[in-house]
């Protein structure tokens, strides 16, 4: 097995409580993953007290097999519903000013590793794009060296951790919990007497709730936005948008999904860069509107530097459908996470 990333979905090993588990395979010579990663004898040991076998470090980065990119158009990389996270490995990556890189269908992630420096000057969203799919706890798994004592390295695991569950969906008339580090936010309640939101996944922002009377709920697991049924009633936002009442509007389509990026050398956010994860709206209706999706969640990994022109990060909800007091709640916020992670 690979050592474990996040695209290992349905690995059980994982880092926690500062123990280190044996997550790669110390005895086979080749090892190829479902992440397209295949190293021939780059098997290491951890020096002076650890024991425990790692993957090399040659690879923390990805493999580099997409070559260097330097965008001179839009790329929407083909995907199809809901499935496993998208992966890209590039030796460089420049997204320029005016280009858009996402996928074509929503799935599970879009998770690019660079093992060289990466300048985003345009757009890089997954926003309503966010699988409708069953969580899993996932793991990016690093190590780095910390010194003790009389300059003695100590070399130790850490991971950025993807929770199976998302933030809670809000009740009517309330916005979707905003996300805590590592979550992805829940969808809004439907306003008047409207349905609740659901909850995000690791995949995903919740769905909406449907606005007024006799509504229904946002589906679990990032699925539709629940119904309005009600006249003048709308659709909570999911995959796909929920149905209105009559003279009602329909939710919107999608929920905020997750980008991330693992950078070795330098990660620059230009200032007309807009990397996005956002829900989206409910839809309106005068007895209550639709709830809004949640945001998804943004992880920037680097290695050598973090350098913020301006440019905009987000992983904002949707805007509950309608206008007070029968507004649908907003999704909740999704979450960022831009951390240094060292290697050896």
């Amino acid at each position: 097995m690979a050592n474990k990333r996040i695209t290992d979905l349905t690995e059980a090993n994982y880092i926690s409580a500062s123990n280190f588990y044996v997550v790669y395979d110390a005895v086979a010579t080749q090892d190829q993953n479902a992440d397209g990663y295949t190293d021939f004898n780059k098997k290491v040991k951890l020096k002076n007290i650890c024991t425990q076998v790692s993957q090399s470090a040659i690879t923390w980065f990805g493999t580099g097999a997409n070559g260097p990119l330097n965008t001179t158009a839009s790329a929407t990389f083909t995907t199809t519903n809901d499935q496993e996270v998208f992966v890209r490995n590039y030796t460089s990556l420049t997204v320029n000013a005016g280009h858009t890189m996402t996928v074509s269908n929503r799935c599970r992630g879009l998770l690019i590793y660079v093992a060289g420096d990466c300048t985003i000057n345009g757009t890089v969203t997954m926003s309503g794009k966010g699988a409708n799919s069953v969580g899993t706890a996932a793991h990016y798994v690093y190590q780095s060296k910390n010194y003790y004592g009389n300059f003695i390295p100590q070399y130790q695991f850490n991971s950025v951790k993807l929770y199976g569950s998302g933030s809670a969906g809000g009740p009517a008339n309330t916005a979707g919990r905003s996300a805590g580090e590592g979550y992805t936010g829940g969808g809004g309640g439907g306003g008047g007497t409207g349905g609740a939101g659901a909850a995000g996944t690791s995949w995903s922002g919740g769905s909406g709730g449907g606005g007024g009377p006799s509504a229904t709920a946002g589906a679990i697991n990032a699925g539709a936005g629940g119904n309005g049924t009600a006249v003048n009633s709308g659709g909570g936002a999911g995959n796909g948008g929920g149905s209105a009442g009559p003279g009602g509007i329909s939710g919107g389509t999608g929920t905020g999904g997750l980008i991330i990026f693992v950078v070795k050398g330098t990660f620059t956010v230009g200032n007309t860069a807009v990397i996005t994860a956002n829900g989206v709206a409910g839809g309106a209706g005068t007895a209550g509107g639709g709830g809004g999706s949640g945001g998804g969640r943004i992880i920037i990994l680097y290695n050598q530097g973090y350098i913020n022109n301006g440019g905009t990060i987000a992983a904002n909800g949707g805007v509950g459908g309608g206008t007070a007091p029968t507004a649908g709640g907003s999704g909740g916020a999704g979450s960022i996470t831009i951390k240094e992670i060292g290697f050896w």
